[in-house]
Parts: structure tokens; C-alpha cells; sequence
């Protein structure tokens, strides 16, 4: 590692540490889709599932790398999904920005539409090898970038999508929404 390198980490680590400081973890409620910030909107919407096996577990499991990508880049995760998701976004600590909506076509839709990026992250399990590539075509068909786990049903469509690389994929994607 060179001394850029190391810089550069310090750097990151500094301003993720000072971002962390700042964050409140209670998610707070979008009674709409209105923002009283200018931080990009990164989505995950979906079932809150079975804890440990996919839905709300497979988007904590990849935490660390959010919150990695966040001190690169810095982002608010909106998470579309049911009462139950909510209760366990609640108790779960992110070091950065969460927002909650509660689920509805017309949410999800919304929601979709006005990001700047989905991520759709999937334990490696049978039950989540079965799931489709659906959501992943929603943001497609509505211009937006998608980062996901490679599921078989993603990878089909592999390259329209970044594949299993959260932690660096995420502020990529970000960076280049902003420039064009």
C-alpha cells in the first residue's frame, strides 16, 4: 500500500467516523418523497422476509459495506417495505442516513423513480437462487442504476447491472449520476 493510499483511507476513515458522529439511528418517517436534504437516494425495497434467510436480513448483512461506501460517497438508504421491516430497522445501527417508507405499489414506484440508485443484496441460499430478476427491471425500466448480488435470475442480466460490489459499486454509480 503507498503512502496515497494510506492517505486516502485516513481520509475516508476520518470523514466516516466524523458522519457517524452526527447520525441520529433512528430511521425517520417520508410522510412523502420530498427531501429536506441534497444526500443522493439509494433504495431497497421489498418484503421484510424470514430473519436470517432473505428480505430486510440480506440488506443488514451487507451494513459494514454500506456504510463503507457512505464514507466515499454519502448517501440516504430509503427502505420501502412493511411494519415488521420498520421494527427491525429500528434496532438496527447504521452509520448513516436511514429513511422508512411503508410499502404500497404507489410508494415503491415513487420511490424507485426518484432514486439515484437500487441495491438489491441477496444472501447466497436456495430460497433467494429462486428469486426473479423483477425488481432489478423495475429500476432498469425506469433509468435507474441497480447494484446486486449475483442471484442466477441477476446475472441473466449481468451486464446491465453491478454485480456484487457494494462497497465500491455503490459511490461509482453515485459519482457518475451526479456527473452527467
Amino acid at each position: 500500500m503507498s503512502l496515497f493510499d494510506s492517505f486516502n483511507q485516513i481520509i475516508i476513515t476520518l470523514v466516516s467516523s466524523a458522519y457517524r458522529l452526527t447520525f441520529l439511528n433512528r430511521p425517520r418517517r417520508l410522510n412523502s418523497l420530498q427531501r429536506d436534504k441534497q444526500l443522493p437516494r439509494v433504495c431497497w425495497f421489498g418484503n421484510s422476509g424470514v430473519i436470517g434467510v432473505h428480505g430486510i436480513s440480506d440488506l443488514i448483512s451487507i451494513s459494514e459495506q454500506l456504510e463503507f461506501a457512505n464514507g466515499i460517497s454519502p448517501f440516504e438508504l430509503v427502505i420501502c417495505s412493511d411494519k415488521k421491516c420498520k421494527e427491525i430497522i429500528r434496532n438496527t445501527k447504521f452509520g448513516f442516513p436511514v429513511s422508512f417508507l411503508p410499502w404500497s405499489y404507489q410508494n415503491c414506484f415513487e420511490l424507485v423513480k426518484k432514486s439515484n440508485l437500487v441495491i438489491l443484496p441477496f444472501a447466497k441460499n436456495e430460497f433467494n437462487y429462486t428469486k426473479s430478476a423483477n425488481r432489478a427491471l423495475l429500476a432498469l425500466s425506469l433509468n435507474v442504476p441497480v447494484v446486486a448480488s449475483d442471484i442466477p435470475s441477476i446475472k441473466e442480466i449481468g451486464n446491465c447491472v453491478v454485480l456484487n460490489d457494494f462497497r465500491f459499486g455503490i459511490p461509482n454509480l453515485l459519482n457518475q449520476h451526479r456527473i452527467s
